[in-house]
């Protein structure tokens, strides 16, 4: 756990400090944070670290595993011939985190904040175990200024590219046509949040029912059988407060770009509050959409009007990070307490 937390101290003394640091020093600092603590964990840190490796070998051995995208077939398959699974994770990383904060600098008003957001809020542990998804989720994210542009042509071949490296990223395919219609309808947003957040109780009794009448395609059927044992007071607070973040910011936002980005968050939002008891499904989508919140909520700190002293809109939001934050590590939410060194 120390690791961590000194992690997001690290991180918010550079936020503080950023005005009188240099942005290329500041970018390298962070990319060094995020990129050392992630590669010298060993495979115990994160629930999926090591069946990532047991499938890294087994492609490498032409045993090829039928769930598995082309993409990482091939890309585990080359790096089996040449290198190790170590030298895989060294390149996984570091591109990962060059484009993430490529795109977290380029739409954030507060980038360091995003940073930041993306550690307390679990994020930065979600590419400690759904590697794949994580991955996919570049591709989410750079597709946006795709769909604001009106750009379908660029924004089918990147999704399509993505869903190489994990098909659950066709289900952002929909968002090119949904995103449009919904965006800046502010009684649609807010009745959407209000109403899935009263369906997620009782989404598993629904759900059930309506595809008991049907076979499901087997790889996909854990997506719908496998629940959470129960409903925890903490998770459904959780979905309650970013049902509540969501739905001022929904009223106060101004700023366009803003607005694209909070869309997605609520239609995140949304998703999480109706299938949360569905562990399995909330993780299919949860890294494409929720992802969002990181630009969304820093750039709050630049437009919302609705608290005049952003030193203390910038303090609450704080605070509410560092409570999930508490709450990830506390939980062991992401099997990545206690940390060890590979080595």
């Amino acid at each position: 756990m120390i690791p961590y937390i000194f992690l997001a101290l690290f991180l918010l003394i550079l936020a503080i400090y950023s005005s009188i640091l240099k942005e290329r020093n500041t970018i390298i600092l962070v990319f060094l944070s995020l990129f050392l603590l992630a590669f010298f964990r060993d495979l115990s840190v994160g629930s999926d670290f090591n069946h990532y490796k047991e499938i890294f070998l087994k492609t490498g051995d032409n045993n090829f595993n039928n769930r598995l995208e082309l993409a990482w077939a091939l890309i585990y398959s080359i790096f089996y011939k040449i290198a190790n699974f170590r030298i895989y994770v060294f390149f996984y990383y570091f591109i990962l985190y060059i484009f993430l904060l490529k795109f977290i600098w380029k739409e954030s008003y507060y980038p360091i904040y995003a940073v930041l957001f993306y550690v307390l809020l679990g994020y930065y542990f979600e590419t400690y175990n759904i590697m794949r998804q994580s991955f996919a989720a570049l591709f989410a994210l750079f597709s946006v200024n795709y769909i604001i542009n009106r750009k379908i042509f660029s924004f089918s071949l990147l999704i399509l590219a993505g869903s190489l490296f994990h098909i659950s990223l066709l289900l952002f395919f929909p968002l090119y046509f949904i995103l449009p219609w919904i965006f800046n309808k502010k009684k649609i947003l807010v009745l959407g949040l209000i109403l899935t957040l009263i369906l997620g109780f009782f989404s598993r009794s629904i759900l059930l029912s309506l595809t008991s009448n049907f076979t499901l395609i087997e790889r996909y059927e854990v997506y719908l059988t496998v629940f959470r044992d129960n409903i925890s007071f903490m998770g459904a607070f959780i979905n309650i407060v970013h049902t509540a973040i969501a739905i001022i910011a929904v009223i106060y936002v101004k700023d366009q770009k803003t607005k694209y980005y909070l869309t997605l968050t609520v239609i995140g939002i949304s998703l999480n509050n109706l299938f949360f008891q569905f562990q399995w499904l909330f993780r299919l989508y949860n890294p494409l959409l929720i992802i969002f919140i990181i630009i969304t909520l820093p750039n709050l700190i630049n437009d919302i009007k609705i608290i005049n002293n952003k030193r203390l809109l910038i303090l609450i939001i704080a605070i509410y990070g560092l409570g999930m934050f508490y709450t990830l590590l506390k939980n062991n939410a992401s099997g990545v307490v206690p940390y060890y060194l590979f080595f």
